[in-house]
């Protein structure tokens, strides 16, 4: 894993798109207890302890013959900060490294 960019984000974090939408829906994850993207971050000296990590956005470009790694982005703000105005920072890291900072992952995609 390794940082690749880290620009400030005003507004509301959106909701997932892709370009044509064939499909919507929802994920949910359990926190895995011996990694997490805040562990991470603070053992890289990235954010502080007192940091809250609002959203991460996991992502994929287009796929042809081979699935590359996803782009992460991880939206993180302090504690006493407005509510709308986020750190992003995009993390280079592969599909297996993402997975294991969750206990569960789950998407579900609906037409």
């Amino acid at each position: 894993m390794t940082v690749e960019n880290e620009f400030p984000h005003d507004g509301p974090i959106s909701r997932a798109r892709v370009k044509y939408e064939d499909y919507k829906g929802s994920a949910s994850a359990d926190s895995n207890d011996s990694r997490s993207f805040k562990s991470l971050l603070i053992r890289e000296g990235i954010i502080t302890e007192q940091d809250y990590i609002a959203a991460i956005r996991l992502g994929m470009g287009e796929i042809f013959d081979t699935v590359r790694d996803p782009y992460v982005e991880v939206y993180v703000r302090e504690d006493s900060s407005d509510e709308k105005s986020y750190r992003c920072i995009v993390l280079n890291m592969t599909m297996n490294e993402f997975l294991l900072m969750f206990k569960r992952f789950q998407v579900l995609l609906t037409k």
